[in-house]
């Protein structure tokens, strides 16, 4: 049975490197200094196009150098891309509280990508009660980290509890901002992390809302601009071009 602790005391016992944060490829750049933002990455949504297209577009993605390959709820997904690329790193964003389910893809996905795979959990609302979906989502990365290390962890939701959660345990925070709201969301989380004792907060991620052009996060303060992908790269030229397209100054030559 997947072990548990009690709500809130879950710094207590993940390891200290998960508390503190990973240094990562492209981390750490571009934090509020006014530069284009180190790293770009994908929201795969291409449900429809021929398969050999879609594999064309993640190895695609992999050469030019995306940071992560985010996919809604679908670990098979996940699972087919880790085999075909070589150093994308692969988030499923969950909504799952079964947490069986999700030890065992993520062990899969772990081997499978070799250690690529990145947990993601959300979108959440912002709701704080005992059995909202924010203590659901704490619980669920409880059970799963004491059972699948290592294992890094986004979260994904705009408000205190996805804020207060990645402030805790994740290696980034997830949220949908307009480029104004970009600096605030920044401030928010330094200050829970002081608050926690956190030394190095998790990274600032913002999912580009519809209606709004990704480059116009460049220079905002955010350390990842995830965009939506919904047609097929032919390329690693095609995808360096993408990738520059949405503020990235992290390509690769192709």
């Amino acid at each position: 049975m997947p072990r548990t602790h009690p709500r809130g005391t879950l710094r207590q016992h993940l390891p200290l490197h998960r508390l503190r944060g990973h240094r990562r490829r492209g981390a750490g750049r571009g934090r509020g200094d006014g530069l284009r933002v180190s790293t770009a990455s994908a929201l795969l949504c291409l449900g429809g196009e021929p398969l050999a297209e879609v594999e064309r577009t993640w190895r695609a993605l992999d050469e030019a150098g995306c940071d992560t390959c985010y996919v809604m709820d679908d670990f098979t997904l996940c699972a087919a891309i880790a085999a075909r690329t070589r150093n994308t790193r692969i988030c499923c964003l969950t909504r799952s509280h079964d947490s069986s389910r999700v030890v065992e893809a993520a062990r899969t996905l772990q081997y499978v990508s070799g250690r690529r795979f990145v947990l993601g959990v959300g979108p959440l609302a912002d709701d704080l009660g005992p059995f909202g979906p924010v203590t659901a989502a704490e619980r669920l990365v409880e059970e799963v980290s004491g059972l699948v290390e290592p294992l890094p962890v986004i979260v994904f939701g705009s408000g205190a509890g996805p804020a207060r959660l990645a402030a805790e345990l994740a290696e980034s925070w997830l949220t949908t901002a307009v480029p104004g709201q970009v600096q605030r969301r920044r401030v928010q989380l330094d200050e829970l992390c002081r608050r926690l004792g956190r030394t190095r907060p998790p990274r600032c991620s913002v999912a580009v809302p519809a209606g709004h052009a990704p480059d116009a996060f460049a220079g905002a303060g955010a350390d990842e601009v995830v965009s939506t992908l919904d047609r097929p790269l032919c390329s690693a030229e095609d995808a360096a071009a993408w990738l520059r397209s949405v503020g990235a100054d992290d390509v690769r030559s192709a």
